[in-house]
């Protein structure tokens, strides 16, 4: 239980984010809105299991992406959704990051399999961050993609 405490991604005591402990892997979804990232707006992000986050943990956070989907609101804004890992060193997000944007007006093709590629599923989740079922408020990041029936 120590280690797993250790290991959580937002101090609640102080705010700070920490990398975890040496050794222990841990993923967590993160959403930030574009113009948060960017530094032109103060709104708050989201790391799906914990809750909101301040705009500087959300930043700060982000640095530790090792993924970008970037889905669009229906008002026109743009929310950035990433998969971190303790593990991960800080880096520089600009080029993964316009890549994400780039890709939501992007028409895909249909996939030739059953299964959804990696990149599909991503953006499923990202768009959807529930379950489709509507009395289903399970995250999407833990459900089957096509569970829609009760």
């Amino acid at each position: 239980a120590q280690g797993a405490e250790a290991a959580t991604a937002v101090d609640s005591t102080d705010g700070s984010v920490r990398a975890g402990d040496a050794g222990v892997r841990r993923a967590f979804q993160l959403a930030v809105p574009y113009d948060t990232w960017a530094g032109n707006d103060e709104r708050a992000g989201l790391l799906h299991g914990y809750g909101p986050l301040t705009p500087d943990q959300a930043r700060q956070l982000a640095t530790l992406a090792s993924t970008w989907v970037a889905t669009r609101t229906p008002h026109g804004h743009i929310i950035l959704h990433a998969k971190i890992t303790t593990l991960t060193k800080p880096r520089t997000q600009h080029t993964a990051i316009r890549t994400a944007i780039h890709a939501i007006d992007t028409t895909h093709p249909p996939e030739p399999r059953y299964r959804p590629s990696q990149a599909l599923t991503a953006r499923v989740r990202a768009r959807d961050l529930t379950c489709r079922n509507p009395i289903c408020n399970r995250s999407a990041y833990s459900s089957d993609l096509d569970h829609t029936r009760p």
